[in-house]
């Protein structure tokens, strides 16, 4: 189970475990992002999230050179329920054609466009970027 340090639970409710999975990996994308981080208008080299018109959502959204067609590839962040993740697969595939889907601990590549990868394995594969000037910005 996730635990959060004292200082930032008070003892009368702990967090969501799929919300401490989804913050871990903000934290790894952030660091390897290619340049300094906004709040505002996505720029190439920066992290951002999606909303479609009809409010379907994406966590994340980071700069690529392989998505189809695409300057960005998506990243949701779903727990291991099957439906969870079928319903981040619908909708990363018809507005991108491809991207990640990070579970807990499910590993499934049969869907290369939309492959199911580990929280662990995920973060693991990700670097610091070197050329950021100041990370906590």
């Amino acid at each position: 189970p996730a635990r959060a340090a004292p200082a930032l639970n008070d003892g009368m409710r702990r967090p969501p475990e799929d919300g401490v999975v989804e913050n871990l990996v903000a934290v790894g994308l952030f660091r390897s992002a290619v340049h300094t981080l906004l709040q505002a208008d996505a720029v190439p080299g920066t992290v951002a999230y999606w909303r479609s018109t009809n409010n379907r959502e994406l966590d994340f959204l980071v700069p690529s050179k392989r998505a189809a067609g695409h300057a960005r590839l998506p990243i949701e962040v779903k727990g291991d329920a099957d439906t969870q993740i079928a319903g981040a697969t619908r909708a990363i595939k018809p507005a991108f054609g491809e991207g990640v889907v990070v579970t807990r601990t499910k590993f499934n590549i049969e869907d290369p466009a939309v492959p199911r990868i580990p929280v662990a394995v995920f973060l693991a594969a990700l670097q610091e970027n070197p050329q950021r000037d100041n990370p906590l910005v």
